[in-house]
């Protein structure tokens, strides 16, 4: 069994303000845990237990992305203030997006074990960006240090990643698909 998502690449310009924003937060605030632990930013789309790798490898290559919007537009900014904060880049959700992780989850068939985090009832696309080792004396000062930065751009999702993850350890794309 592997433990496996099926995530979009985040590029261009916002994949570098992402980048730049993890190396600033390691810089002055210690905070590294996402940034090491991460294949690369992405939006976990849908994500669990699987036992053939390569069945889920052809249905997303098999996946009609002609028909597939390929804009992603930024929200912003958000949190979930647990007693580590969590921060993430939130996307505006689309019907486009929202079939697209329907058919990955219900039409490929091959899903052992739903991962938490994909649960139909908190799932919502967006990319996180500082956890585990984030504190409120960090989330004090956001506002102070967000405002050089501006996450509200929009993205072409140009690669759909499948990652192997476990708790605690770097996440391994292990195979990329072009859309």
């Amino acid at each position: 069994m592997l433990n496996l998502s099926v995530s979009i690449a985040i590029e261009g310009k916002l994949l570098s303000n992402i980048l730049l924003f993890q190396d600033i937060l390691e810089d002055n605030y210690g905070i590294k845990f996402q940034k090491y632990h991460q294949a690369i930013p992405h939006i976990n789309i849908y994500a669990g237990k699987v036992s053939n790798f390569n069945e889920i490898l052809n249905y997303i290559k098999m996946y009609d992305f002609n028909s597939f919007k390929k804009k992603l537009t930024v929200v912003g900014l958000g949190a979930f203030l647990e007693k580590k904060p969590v921060i993430y880049i939130r996307y505006l959700n689309s019907m486009n997006l929202l079939k697209f992780r329907y058919d990955v989850m219900t039409k490929s068939k091959i899903w052992l074990l739903e991962d938490t985090t994909s649960r139909q009832e908190i799932w919502f696309p967006k990319t996180t960006i500082a956890l585990r080792d984030t504190n409120y004396k960090f989330i004090s000062n956001f506002d102070n240090f967000i405002k050089n930065f501006n996450f509200k751009k929009e993205m072409i999702i140009k690669r759909i990643l499948l990652i192997e993850y476990a708790k605690g350890k770097k996440e391994k794309v292990l195979k990329t698909i072009l859309v």
